[in-house]
């Protein structure tokens, strides 16, 4: 029951989160059960949809391995961060979608793809160039060519590292609870297809904005080149 009432599994948020006071093991399990699931789902769709199979040799079951241990270990070290946004403890996200304007939604999720963004290549770029944290991202590089089984294929303390930056959002820009929810699955989903061994490529004008799954390959292929970082 308290597993269920758990905001990362669709339970209690804000107010009521913060009433019932939930442990951190609720939390640690409302990161591995959906991360897991949605990781391991995503890269089941693709393999199918997008014909995956036809494109690159596959790594699947040490990959699927080092997902769980990548989500199951990333969990302890992100469900006190977990825990203080989602029970409204710090920072600056919100519950009633009347607190700010309609219009500040979007606004709010753009600048957050920005902070995040922003996070992710630095933090990305410094684990391609120091010896100490390419040891920890190595583990990621070991999958060429990319799959999307791959796609939460970390060290641990790698998820953490790249993850932390999307909850460095709610203490710089209101957010509502729901918007920087979808912007979490986003992330994963994208993380997911980002992966994938298709061969497709995006319409040139999204080529802009994200990195995608031809590109990623290329710096999988690249292995410690610090190209195309970005997400």
């Amino acid at each position: 029951e308290m597993v269920l009432a758990n905001p990362l599994m669709g339970g209690k948020l804000g107010e009521e989160a913060r009433e019932l006071d939930l442990p951190l093991w609720t939390y640690h399990l409302g990161h591995f059960i959906p991360g897991v699931g949605l990781s391991l789902l995503g890269a089941m769709l693709l393999y199918y949809l997008l014909g995956e199979y036809r494109y690159a040799d596959r790594d699947d079951l040490r990959a699927s391995f080092q997902a769980v241990v990548a989500i199951a270990g990333s969990a302890p070290l992100l469900s006190p961060l977990q825990k203080v946004v989602f029970e409204g403890r710090y920072g600056v996200v919100y519950f009633d979608v009347n607190d700010y304007p309609l219009w500040w939604v979007p606004v709010s999720v753009l600048l957050s793809f920005f902070i995040t963004e922003t996070w992710f290549y630095w933090f990305h770029y410094f684990a391609h160039k120091y010896d100490v944290l390419w040891y920890i991202h190595e583990v990621h590089h070991t999958f060429i060519p990319s799959t999307s089984t791959a796609g939460a294929s970390f060290h641990p303390l790698d998820v953490f590292g790249l993850t932390v930056g999307t909850f460095l959002v709610v203490f710089f820009i209101p957010i509502h609870s729901g918007a920087h929810s979808a912007f979490l699955l986003f992330n994963l989903i994208w993380g997911v297809f980002q992966h994938s061994a298709w061969r497709g490529r995006l319409p040139a004008p999204l080529r802009l904005v994200f990195t995608d799954a031809m590109s990623h390959t290329i710096h999988h292929d690249m292995n410690r080149q610090p190209i195309n970082l970005g997400s």
